[in-house]
């Protein structure tokens, strides 16, 4: 019994061995899984802050893109705008000089009345100096209302000039606005393009 008893203490001895030799095994294989799940956590984690800087890189990219073209067509809208600023700034510049020509022309034609009035035939000509001819006739006043209408119609025109410069200058100062605004833009889309 003794001999049966060491026997079965020795298969047990064996198995324990077994045991602690399986059970090394397997601390040796949990401690080498949680080292690997402890890279592909962090090779996950690298992945993700990657992934994630990707999009914001490319949203910003895309932002920039859309800036970009906002630009572009704000300034193609001012500078399509323009040339109509400039040809009705020339146009109320044009009658601006119509209407002060005219009302030039009124006033002469009144202050030769003026000179003209206290002048008779024989006297010599204020201007020229030689005798006025028998016929004389002082020139006619000008019509008072004809006066106020050609005062009225430059004061309009000069105000018509100054609106329409006014606009083109303010149309052209924002289309150089723009004009820079695209450029800071377009740099921006390169930059976000570029690593």
């Amino acid at each position: 019994e003794i001999a049966e008893q060491a026997r079965q203490l020795e298969i047990s001895e064996a198995t324990l061995r077994d045991m602690q030799a399986n059970a090394s095994s397997l601390t040796e294989e949990r401690d080498s899984t949680a080292s690997a799940l402890e890279e592909y956590r962090h090779a996950h984690g690298q992945l993700l802050d990657a992934t994630s800087a990707a999009l914001r890189k490319a949203i910003d990219a895309g932002q920039a893109r859309r800036d970009e073209q906002a630009a572009v067509c704000q300034q193609q809208d001012l500078q399509a705008a323009i040339v109509p600023l400039e040809i009705a700034a020339e146009a109320a510049a044009h009658k601006l000089r119509s209407a002060e020509d005219h009302l030039a022309g009124i006033r002469s034609h009144d202050a030769a009345h003026a000179l003209g009035g206290g002048l008779s035939p024989g006297q010599p000509c204020l201007i020229c100096h030689r005798p006025l001819p028998a016929d004389y006739q002082p020139p006619a006043s000008a019509d008072p209302a004809a006066l106020q209408a050609a005062d009225r119609a430059v004061k309009a025109a000069k105000k018509a000039d100054r609106e329409a410069a006014a606009e083109l200058a303010d149309t052209r100062g924002r289309a150089a606005s723009a004009t820079l605004e695209h450029e800071k833009r377009k740099s921006a889309t390169k930059a976000c393009r570029c690593p």
